[in-house]
């Protein structure tokens, strides 16, 4: 018996020893999907755009019929919308602005293409999708944010362009946007009839909805079919407002735009009715903002500017203002030195460099560090920082041990990290603009490269925190110098316009400042019989060295990042 037992366990034994083991079946070609679809939506929650791009693109090209199409679509149009691919944003975007797309997918694809076409100078086709995209219906937080877009769209429309929009979109709601712009230029051009005509149109396009505050801007340049009548001291009723509407600074200009603006509304409510503002789009470009002073100067009759942003697009300008004898000033141009072009040139006290001795003093002073690093985009201007941050830590006792820049429009940093990392820094000062660091930080976080960080007041963004918070955190930068009073003088004048004083910058409150001064002096000018030039003059007299006024004086504030949260770091003053 008990024989047969020990056999009956062997013979079991070797059954169980001779089923083969369990083999893995290869993944189904609708789990593959699944999986490639949730990776995608998880770097859509992480906001990876560049993730979303690549896995995007393979799914479009794999699973071209799948029901979940629209979304990657819209998804990976996002993604190369924010990394600058706009051809291959519009190519990926433009089958869902069809009729066959829901209206939900239509519409947010509409969106998406406005703003590819608003980056590349396509106006009108900008604001023939944003019209499009209301007509589809939407909710009231999307109505408002497009009617937004289309307002600073609509500002570069020609008027030509404004009356077919007019024509094709009578019944969609916003139309009002583009009725104000045409009344705008039919004021101007003082036609009662068309006026009369335009108002009544206003009347019965606002009962279609209520409208958010509009854009004040009266147009803009290229637009070119008549002079402005000056008055019989032979100022012109027109400033013209010179920054990049398009392209990749669009931002800085749109920024630059709503500060004027709200200098414009509060103007207009206290009792100044006979300015307008030209906007001239200089794309960033130095030809084309001086090719642009040149045409408002000639055709319309502009004898003052505000601005050019940038120092490029500004120096162009200021050479064609200073040689046709018409006063140009530039309140956020970095360069130093633009009002000794000419004496028609006139510029706001500059603070980058007193920035960079003072970042110097605290790295090496308060820090004590003395092997530190320096990144930015290459350029005429970063080298001149560059060269001004050197000179400034070796007077301290410490080093630049590695310079390194990078080419305009780059996106991936990890040779430069490798660069840097390998030079052994003790802290690493970024000189770049807020786009460039909303990509640049978060990798430093990737590669594991710990340093102490140091940055110029362009750090200072709610925009960058809210992208970058984690990244930046122990991050050394200082407050924007100077420009206390004139913040509080913007948020004043945009609680009395009623506005909304969001995110504001150096380019919002320079717009504003920069409008508000000329204002000042055109009416100055004409009270007292002299010239804007000489008014002007008297308004920016006696300015002393910023770096010597804020460290001996109220002293120079810096921040850093504490839990993703913007906290007081010190204040610099010259004792220490």
């Amino acid at each position: 018996m008990r024989m047969r037992s020990l056999l009956f366990l062997v013979l079991v034994y070797l059954s169980c020893a001779s089923v083969p083991p369990a083999v893995q079946t290869e993944k189904s070609d609708d789990e593959i999907r699944e999986g490639l679809l949730t990776k995608i939506r998880t770097s859509v929650f992480e906001e990876d755009h560049k993730e979303i791009r690549k896995k995007g693109l393979l799914y479009i090209e794999k699973y071209g019929g799948s029901s979940e199409i629209p979304e990657v679509r819209i998804c990976v149009g996002k993604a190369s919308l924010n990394l600058g691919y706009l051809t291959e944003a519009r190519t990926v975007l433009l089958p869902l602005a069809g009729g066959d797309a829901s209206p939900s997918d239509r519409r947010e694809a509409l969106r998406l293409l406005a703003r590819v076409d608003m980056e590349n100078g396509r106006y009108q086709d900008a604001a023939e999708e944003l019209l499009d995209a209301i007509g589809a219906g939407m909710n009231d937080s999307e109505y408002q944010e497009t009617r937004i877009l289309l307002a600073r769209i609509s500002s570069l429309l020609s008027e030509s362009q404004l009356d077919k929009l007019r024509v094709d979109y009578a019944s969609i709601p916003g139309i009002d946007i583009i009725l104000e712009q045409s009344l705008s230029y039919a004021l101007a051009g003082s036609d009662t009839s068309r006026v009369s005509s335009l108002r009544r149109q206003l009347i019965a396009a606002d009962s279609l909805r209520v409208m958010p505050d509009r854009l004040i801007t009266s147009r803009t340049v290229p637009a070119f079919d008549r002079k402005i009548e000056k008055t019989q001291n032979g100022d012109s009723r027109t400033i013209g407002l010179l920054c990049p509407m398009s392209g990749r600074f669009g931002r800085l200009g749109e920024a630059f735009l709503s500060g004027a603006s709200t200098a414009m509304t509060e103007a207009r409510m206290m009792g100044t009715i006979d300015i307008e503002i030209v906007v001239g789009d200089t794309k960033g470009s130095a030809l084309e903002a001086r090719e642009l002073t040149e045409r408002m100067i000639r055709e319309e009759g502009v004898t003052s500017f505000v601005g050019g942003v940038l120092s490029s697009s500004t120096i162009a300008a200021a050479q064609a203002a200073q040689f046709n004898k018409v006063v140009l000033y530039s309140p956020v141009a970095s360069e130093e030195g633009i009002d000794g072009i000419g004496d028609h040139i006139f510029q706001a006290r500059t603070s980058s460099d007193a920035e960079l001795i003072a970042l110097a003093r605290i790295a090496c002073s308060i820090m004590g560090k003395r092997r530190i690093a320096f990144l930015s985009a290459d350029g005429h201007r970063s080298r001149e920082y560059e060269a001004l941050f050197r000179e400034s830590v070796e007077l301290l006792g410490a080093s630049l041990v590695v310079c390194d820049y990078y080419d305009q429009g780059n996106t991936d940093f990890k040779v430069n990290i490798e660069r840097l990392r390998g030079a052994d820094p003790d802290a690493l000062f970024i000189a770049s603009d807020v786009e460039d660091l909303i990509l640049i930080l978060p990798q430093l976080s990737f590669y594991e490269f710990g340093v102490q960080l140091l940055g110029t007041s362009a750090w200072n963004s709610n925009n960058l925190l809210r992208m970058a918070g984690r990244d930046m955190e122990g991050a050394v930068f200082p407050a924007v110098i100077d420009l206390k009073d004139d913040e509080e003088a913007y948020r004043s004048a945009a609680a009395f316009t009623d506005r909304q004083a969001v995110d504001v910058n150096r380019f919002v409150i320079g717009g504003y400042i920069g409008v508000r001064k000329m204002l000042e002096a055109v009416a100055q000018s004409r009270r007292n019989g002299s010239s804007i030039r000489e008014e002007m003059s008297k308004s920016l007299e006696n300015n002393q060295h910023q770096y010597i006024e804020l460290v001996s004086g109220k002293g120079i504030l810096f921040y850093t990042i504490r839990n993703e949260k913007v906290i007081d770091y010190m204040t610099l003053t010259l004792h220490r």
